[in-house]
């Protein structure tokens, strides 16, 4: 099930509030649903790794941008630290953001699953959760590093690494590597300029 433009609209705006604030309080409010979210077996338990436990549900950073990162699943660093992208997989691509100008706060980050221990079959519990954060979001490009990320939110889309689809979302879907960051920012570059 996905929820289009129209059902968002119905939350409303406030009449002082800015663009960016009433998608901020969308994903904040999304998220708090997320924390509490029964709708598998893998938000019913707590995620354990070498007998430490962590809530397993992340949403995301809930810092709505024009260009949404979506991964597969929370690490457990991502867990431990309440945050995307904080593994050290993850440090190459954060440097080359800096060295071409931007930094991981220029995305909004989420998750195809929001549950640690998900796995790829759970997407389907998850899946309006993602459909409402890009509904709320409507970011310019969906940028997608996993192959099963992009086959979940594409019905057709293109092989290979480096290519634009177009996501059942309505929104281009950007699939890549973390070490492309060089060709990520290029292709932000030449958005941004339109």
């Amino acid at each position: 099930m996905s929820y289009g433009r129209e059902y968002v609209s119905i939350i409303g705006i406030g009449k002082n509030e800015s663009e960016y604030d009433r998608k901020l309080r969308m994903v904040s409010q999304l998220s708090q649903l997320c924390i509490s979210c029964s709708l598998c077996e893998c938000g019913l338990k707590k995620a354990d790794k070498n007998d430490e436990f962590r809530d397993p549900h992340l949403l995301g950073n809930n810092n709505p941008r024009d260009y949404m990162i979506v991964l597969n699943k929370p690490s457990w660093d991502d867990l431990r630290l309440r945050k995307p992208l904080s593994g050290i997989e993850w440090s190459g691509f954060k440097n080359g953001l800096i060295n071409s100008g931007l930094d991981e706060s220029d995305f909004y980050v989420t998750y195809l699953t929001k549950c640690y221990e998900s796995t790829d079959d759970n997407f389907g519990n998850c899946g309006f959760y993602l459909g409402f954060e890009i509904a709320s979001i409507n970011p310019k490009l969906i940028i997608v590093f996993d192959d099963i990320v992009a086959d979940s939110i594409c019905d057709e889309r293109r092989d290979g690494d480096n290519t634009i689809s177009k996501s059942k979302y309505g929104i281009n879907m950007f699939k890549t590597n973390i070490n492309s960051t060089s060709i990520l920012c290029k292709l932000i570059s030449a958005i941004d300029s339109r």
